[in-house]
């Protein structure tokens, strides 16, 4: 398995001097958070951290001493799809991707874990990680069918039926080969212009590849550092854990 992280983030709300993965909580920055989980998973995973060119020389800089990582290179943000399909350029072997975002530091192990599991097990050629809650979430809501078979992931849709609600909340597992065969023909968003990897899923469901899930009701895990006091909950939070 290979990891990538979306790590492009300015984190311009944060308030901070670096770009928003490399903010640090409990010492080390949120990047290295991540690349620590993923090999939790799957020690030696080489990483594709997918950045904004302009930060080159802080990414390189942070991750001194760290192995197995390369970098990949988004020049506009043009939405998460479009930050994977800079990391498949470069990818030049076929293997399952788990794909992570930089700010997701209160994602559980074992929820990785699980995913990873999963997506074995059931043999998926796409798996992700939802959580299920009775609060709205600004996630793509998961909509699935009489049998409990998703058969859609809608990007910024309000929910048209009462809770509880599903939500993806980030972590992704997608084989490389399905997700190049389908990266070039997603939309656009109408709202943003954006691409956005759950539409990868929808795309892999039309066209009859089975997409699996696990879920998790622990709302810590659907927290992305977006805010201050994201930031200060996320530091509170792995305080105590660590």
């Amino acid at each position: 398995m290979t990891g990538v992280i979306l790590a492009a983030g300015e984190g311009k709300r944060l308030g901070a001097p670096v770009p928003k993965p490399l903010v640090k909580i409990s010492g080390k920055p949120m990047l290295l958070h991540i690349i620590e989980k993923m090999r939790k998973v799957e020690s030696g995973m080489h990483v594709f951290c997918v950045i904004n060119p302009s930060h080159k020389e802080l990414f390189m800089h942070a991750l001194t001493g760290v192995p197995g990582v390369s970098l990949s290179y988004q020049e506009a943000p043009l939405g998460t799809a479009m930050a994977l399909k800079c990391a498949l350029e470069d990818l030049d072997y076929s293997d399952d991707l788990m794909v992570m975002y930089a700010d997701l530091v209160l994602i559980k192990d074992e929820s990785l874990r699980k995913l990873t599991r999963e997506h074995t097990d059931s043999e998926a050629s796409i798996t992700f990680l939802s959580g299920l809650t009775k609060k709205q979430y600004p996630y793509a809501l998961v909509e699935r069918d009489e049998e409990g078979i998703v058969k859609r992931l809608s990007e910024r849709k309000k929910p048209d039926f009462p809770p509880p609600w599903e939500f993806y909340i980030g972590p992704i597992v997608v084989h490389s080969e399905v997700a190049k065969k389908f990266i070039d023909a997603l939309q656009p968003h109408p709202e943003t212009g954006e691409r956005y990897i759950p539409d990868l899923a929808n795309l892999a469901i039309d066209n009859g590849y089975k997409v699996s899930s696990v879920t998790t009701e622990d709302e810590t895990e659907f927290l992305g550092v977006n805010k201050p006091e994201d930031l200060e909950f996320a530091r509170s939070t792995l305080g105590r854990t660590e």
